[in-house]
């Protein structure tokens, strides 16, 4: 299992999280739990539930695995950037940001 601290929307205070995932011979469990919400049910659910809440699928774009960035933030054109980052927050507020950087 994993867990860490994330939290839902800019500024939030952070909330603790931790994702299990138990694989037997027979079967295999995800377990979500949130705060106190716990999130049980088959994969493909838990997962919609982790994806909701912690954005996971965009984890891939912005750490770094290895020698190659497989599809990293870096590797993307202008216009590619920008779709991504748009995707996780109104484009404004990124370039708000950068001009206050």
């Amino acid at each position: 299992g994993g867990g860490g601290e994330g939290g839902e929307g800019g500024g939030a205070a952070p909330v603790p999280f931790e994702v299990t995932r138990t694989m037997g011979r027979r079967e295999h469990s995800l377990r979500f739990v949130l705060g106190g919400q716990v999130h049980e049910g088959t994969l493909a659910q838990v997962q919609a539930q982790v994806e909701e809440h912690l954005r996971a699928r965009h984890v891939g774009t912005v750490a770094f695995f290895g020698q190659h960035m497989g599809g990293g933030l870096l590797d993307k054109t202008d216009a590619a950037l920008k779709a991504e980052l748009q995707a996780l927050l109104p484009l404004g507020l990124w370039e708000a940001a950068a001009e206050g950087a």
